[in-house]
């Protein structure tokens, strides 16, 4: 395994125990039209996707978290400032798969298809370069450490879908971006 494997690895990790405060369960009122809920949305389960979106199957994608103001927990949170780095990678797998396996706890190694991740140094967008990886489901992910080995959980991320009709070519973090959740 590659080590930007093991870091997405570690992100999804990460994410799926970052899930498993109650206080994430709640709706975050973000606006972005391009967020769909998950459903059926079990409800005993301790991490699963709450919201994804939609984005056409092109090489590059825009990423911009400018409009995330509190983070997963709620505190509040400056993309320009908080975020030193974000991780992105590539699942072979669609959600509902994602859903089913991060419900078991299973490991997601082996579904890794390709990983990057950038420090982010003030900016608030980036480009996602995506299409030698293949498509299956996206996720990026904002952090406040650079240590890859912290064990740091994500303050902020989003999930994403590649559909071949879509010509959405931006993954929108806004409120709290917290599309991880548990009951």
């Amino acid at each position: 395994m590659s080590h930007s494997q093991c870091a997405a690895v570690v992100v999804l990790t990460c994410l799926g125990l970052a899930a498993c405060e109650p206080d994430k369960a709640e709706d975050t009122g973000a606006t972005d039209t391009g967020r769909v809920p998950e459903v059926p949305f079990d409800e005993d389960c301790a991490a699963q996707v709450m919201y994804t979106q939609t984005v056409c199957e092109c090489p590059e994608l825009t990423a911009d978290w400018s409009g995330v103001t509190a983070d997963s927990a709620g505190a509040p949170f400056d993309p320009s400032q908080d975020a030193t780095v974000v991780h992105w990678y590539i699942l072979g797998m669609p959600v509902s798969t994602l859903n089913v396996r991060l419900c078991e706890g299973a490991s997601l190694a082996a579904d890794v298809l390709g990983a990057d991740a950038e420090g982010t140094a003030g900016r608030t967008e980036t480009t996602l370069s995506v299409g030698e990886w293949g498509y299956g489901t996206g996720v990026i992910a904002l952090y406040d450490t650079l240590d890859e080995e912290s064990g740091a959980a994500p303050r902020a991320a989003a999930i994403f879908e590649f559909d071949a009709t879509s010509t959405n070519t931006r993954v929108v973090l806004e409120g709290r971006g917290d599309v991880w959740t548990g009951p």
